[in-house]
């Protein structure tokens, strides 16, 4: 063999921390070593021979380095020797350097017995705490190992084609540098020539006012960072894009805003002209020019504002304190609104309008704290505080039209009459939710918002409005609080032809929040307490049938119009079915329809978030039916659905056909608009399970058939397939 590879043991494994470290141990190695003694039968005196007459010496010619003190982690170099120039190199990533290896010193610990037979021989011997790999080459194999083998004339002539326009385009590259390095420059001293003369000197010389992000937009644009890949001719398009980012430092009154004064810069008249000869774009807003006297004006006055509101509030504070000692001893005192005075108080009022004074304790909504809708004292007294006489005056003083009533002053003799009435009938109220609690014991314990709207076969159910439910339920809770209920009004489940305005076979009609079903002896109860209730509307579920109107019909003229005012998005219910299962026909699709009328609280709902589970199992006729609902918009394909399913399922494209109606569904082009499909509609969809995606599925199912028990859950394992240019993994 020509070349020799030694690896060198930098890795090991730590039994006592269990974790792989690198060894930072010094190996000592030779420039040359004789592998004559370990190759076919040698003996001892075999070692004793001259070196450079052996077939099996070899020499070192290369050295591989981990640096680093982890074992995960590290950079790796080498160090290469060439034979043509008797020279080692070091090799850094891209930086190559020429370096030395040097010999083991004397003062090192002793060398291994090759390294001492090799030095004994004329040859240097080496140490590192980095190499994990030597390489050494056969002596006098130099030729054979790296002479390389001259191209022939068709080679050596493409690669001068290609060295020549290499450096045709390092030529380009140097002189396009040297023109950029030259406009860099002149552009720099342009600018420096600028920006060093435009402060002004004094206050009476004529200056502009810009914006400071202008002038930082100035000083980026043109230099060849901003614009490596532009031309001059692109600056002007580049400034428009600029000009975007300069903020808006404009008042109402169009002039320069004193608030942005941070934001702006004032610079001489000279220097902004000079600005407006090459960059006119970011620095033309000549209406920005003069500072706004009356905004100056205005934050003027809200600073004076500050310093003096802080200052009447300590004074207030000071005056307060004496009053508490002085209303103890003399019992004197007045009403003021607490949500004003606590207002007030502050550092920045909210009541506070910049340019305004403040509202006085007389203005609304504070006076009504005080005085009720007659003149008189409130009853309430949470919405008013006492104050002594030197507070009084105090604020008086600031705010002179407020007159306070006395804490001594009788409350309004109306107001109290009112409430002794309305405390009254807050009894009788009491009363008779008592009565209707107990004889509506039926319709609070089968409450209809809580219920599910689970309906039975063969059991009559009314239809209710679901917003009256909620105000029962609240007044008999609190009668005081809340009114009674007026009668239960049913009209607004009818249309103007006095027939249903919704589809009860539709699973989405009964999932509509504004409706709520209770049975035939809870509606008979409401209606001896609310004699004026009605129309009664009755529901009735039918086996084979689903949910059919006792009595009324659905109008459908209004639901087909209904349907085409609805919204662009829907509900979109998908029966998942395996490739072993029947094909779906308008049978099949009719039944799954008439079990989500059935239960239609156990409909899953729509989810638009990817990779979420929204799907749930119902009884049909023939067990469990898995149901999935997915969120789309009429305009939605097929092929759109597919993806969601894709994603849902783990399941490829060409593993799935949708049906509709019993129909294979071969265009995925095709709409959800073209099939005439309305929101809470049902599609059928077939899936081959024997390609299924990498992604873990996992699939609600029930331990028995019994429904409402909690379902648990069951991780389908993916199935395996080909990688790895075709192999299978998964053989058995």
């Amino acid at each position: 063999m020509q070349v020799l590879h030694f690896s060198v043991q930098r890795f090991i494994f730590d039994f006592e921390n269990m974790t792989r470290k690198k060894s930072k141990a010094d190996v000592q190695f030779p420039s040359v070593i004789d592998m004559g003694p370990w190759i076919g039968e040698g003996d001892e005196g075999s070692r004793q021979h001259d070196i450079s007459s052996e077939q099996n010496v070899y020499e070192l010619r290369g050295v591989l380095l981990h640096k680093g003190a982890s074992a995960y982690h590290g950079h790796y170099e080498a160090q290469v020797y060439s034979s043509d120039e008797h020279k080692w190199y070091q090799f850094n990533d891209e930086i190559v350097t020429e370096t030395d290896l040097q010999p083991k010193g004397s003062n090192k610990k002793q060398a291994s017995s090759t390294c001492t037979d090799a030095a004994q021989n004329g040859a240097r011997a080496f140490n590192s705490r980095d190499c994990y790999c030597l390489i050494y080459a056969r002596r006098n194999s130099e030729h054979a190992c790296f002479q390389l083998e001259m191209p022939s004339r068709d080679v050596q002539a493409r690669i001068d084609a290609l060295n020549e326009d290499l450096q045709g385009r390092c030529d380009d590259y140097n002189t396009t540098l040297k023109q950029q390095l030259a406009e860099f420059e002149s552009l720099r001293m342009e600018k420096q020539r600028i920006y060093n003369t435009w402060q002004i000197s004094n206050i009476q010389e004529p200056f502009r006012i810009i914006s400071l992000r202008a002038l930082q937009l100035w000083l980026q644009r043109g230099f060849p960072e901003n614009i490596s890949d532009k031309t001059k001719d692109d600056r002007s398009a580049l400034g428009q894009e600029w000009n975007r980012e300069v903020p808006l430092i404009q008042c109402l009154h169009g002039r320069v805003d004193p608030a942005f004064a941070a934001d702006i810069r004032v610079v001489k008249v000279a220097s902004f002209n000079a600005l407006m000869v090459s960059h006119a774009d970011l620095f033309a807003q000549e209406g920005m020019w003069e500072l706004c006297i009356d905004c100056t004006q205005l934050l003027l006055r809200e600073r004076i504002y500050s310093q003096d509101h802080m200052k009447d509030v300590e004074e207030f504070r000071v005056v307060e304190e004496e009053d508490n000692e002085c209303v103890m001893i003399t019992d004197e005192a007045f009403w003021i609104s607490k949500n004003w005075l606590r207002d007030w108080t502050l550092s920045k009022p909210k009541m506070h309008i910049p340019g305004l004074p403040d509202p006085g304790p007389e203005k609304e909504p504070f006076q009504s704290h005080v005085y009720c809708e007659h003149g008189n004292l409130t009853l309430s007294e949470g919405s008013r505080v006492r104050i002594g006489p030197k507070s009084l005056s105090f604020i008086q003083g600031l705010f002179p039209e407020w007159e306070p009533p006395l804490t001594s002053s009788e409350s309004c003799v109306l107001c109290e009459s009112y409430a002794a009435s309305d405390s009254v009938m807050k009894e009788e109220a009491v009363a008779v939710s008592v009565k209707e609690r107990e004889s509506l014991r039926i319709l609070k314990s089968m409450n209809p918002l809580t219920n599910g709207k689970i309906v039975l076969t063969g059991v009559t159910y009314a239809l209710i409005p679901t917003n009256w439910v909620r105000s029962w339920m609240s007044w008999i809770g609190e009668p005081r609080r809340h009114s009674r209920p007026a009668d239960v009004d049913n009209s607004i489940f009818l249309c103007s032809h006095d027939l249903l305005a919704l589809d009860p076979c539709d699973a989405t009609s009964l999932m509509n929040t504004d409706l709520s079903l209770v049975t035939l002896m809870q509606w008979e109860k409401i209606v001896a307490h609310y004699p004026g209730s009605g129309p009664l509307i009755t529901l009735k579920r039918v086996q084979d049938e689903g949910l059919v109107c006792e009595g009324r019909g659905s109008c459908r003229e209004c639901l087909l119009t209904s349907d085409s005012n609805k919204s662009e998005d829907c509900d979109v219910f998908i029966h998942i079915l395996e490739k072993s299962d029947d094909t779906p026909t308008l049978e099949s699709h009719n039944q799954v329809r008439i079990a989500m009328a059935a239960n239609p609280s156990m409909l899953p709902s729509p989810s638009t978030r990817v990779m979420s589970r929204r799907s749930k199992r119902l009884r049909g006729e023939k067990g469990f039916l898995r149901l999935t609902c997915v969120s789309a918009t009429r305009k939605s394909s097929i092929l759109l659905l597919l993806c969601q399913t894709s994603l849902q399922e783990g399941v490829r494209l060409q593993d799935q056909t949708f049906y509709y109606e019993g129909k294979e569904i071969t265009d995925e082009s095709t709409t959800l608009e073209e099939l005439s499909f309305s929101s809470g509609d049902l599609l059928q969809l077939v899936i081959e399970r024997g390609a299924r995606s990498n992604a873990m599925v996992i699939e609600l199912e029930s331990d028995d058939d019994t429904l409402g028990e909690t379902s648990k859950r069951r991780k389908v394992p993916p199935a395996e397939g080909r990688a790895f240019q075709g192999t299978l993994l998964a053989s058995a």
